[in-house]
This record gives C-alpha cells, sequence and structure tokens, in this order.
C-alpha cells in the first residue's frame, strides 16, 4: 500500500524578500462562491524531477508578487502564469522557479496567484486584466514603471 503524503497550510506567501500584494484591495469582481479557503500543498509522492513540488487551490484573492533582477537589469519583465489547468497553480514548478531563473538573467518578473476556485474556472482573459489593472493601480509604487519591456509567459 503506497500512502500520499502531503503537507498541506493556508495562503501561499512568497519567499522573504518578495512583497505580495492584492490586485483587488476591495471586493473581487465576478467573485466565484468556493467552499473552503485557499490552499497550498506539498506533494511527496507524486514528485516532478525526483523532488516534491507545491500547489495553490481555491484560490479566490488573485494577487501579484514582483521578482526584481539581480545583477544586470536588461529593462525587460515578463508576467509569470503558473499552469494548474485551471484547477490549481503550480506556483513553484512554474511560479517561482521560473521567476528565479529569469531574475538570474537580468529579467523582472511579476508573478500572479490568479483566481482558481475550483469547478467552473475563470478566464485567462480576465487573468491578463487582473494583471493589467493590479499593475496600473500600483504604477506609482514602481511594480511595472521600473521596466521599459513587459511580456506575458503562461
Amino acid at each position: 500500500m503506497v500512502a500520499t503524503l502531503r503537507g498541506q497550510t493556508t495562503a501561499w506567501k512568497p519567499s522573504a524578500g518578495h512583497t505580495q500584494v492584492a490586485i483587488w484591495p476591495g471586493a473581487v469582481p465576478d467573485a466565484q462562491p468556493v467552499t473552503g479557503q485557499e490552499v497550498t500543498t506539498t506533494e511527496e509522492v507524486s514528485q516532478v524531477a525526483g523532488k516534491p513540488w507545491t500547489y495553490v487551490g481555491k484560490v479566490t484573492q488573485p494577487t501579484m508578487t514582483l521578482y526584481l533582477p539581480k545583477g544586470n537589469n536588461t529593462g525587460t519583465a515578463v508576467v509569470v502564469f503558473p499552469g494548474g489547468g485551471y484547477q490549481i497553480l503550480a506556483i513553484d514548478l512554474e511560479g517561482t522557479e521560473v521567476c528565479d531563473w529569469l531574475t538570474s538573467k537580468g529579467i523582472g518578473c511579476v508573478l500572479l496567484k490568479y483566481r482558481v476556485p475550483g469547478g467552473e474556472s475563470v478566464s485567462e482573459v480576465r487573468s491578463v486584466s487582473e494583471i493589467e489593472n493590479g499593475a496600473r493601480g500600483r504604477a506609482e509604487d514602481n511594480w511595472i514603471g521600473a521596466f521599459s519591456r513587459v511580456g506575458v509567459g503562461t
């Protein structure tokens, strides 16, 4: 018999040195009802490339986390949308690890923790709108203004 070992915690938080900001400080438009709270799970048994991976589910409050470039700043940033079939977000494999690699190349990242309430999905168009609204709304905080070129990576 094989047991599935999973470590669960509540809402995902970025590592030290990174700030996570709610895209919608107030009520989230077109909010979908969700049973339970956001959950972060580390999958120990079904490993990827021989190591555990972390995913986030039941996301109803979209956030963005800025990863500043290390070393030479190229003036470019990428908005990263972690995959997961609109049911979960593979937050480390397709999120933080991508941002860590890009920042090592002088490229800034905005990691989007977009809505995945489970069940019926929210369209990716809404997610793009969320990051655009969030970035523009925080231009005075220099979230995106520091970059001359911004691309989207899904």
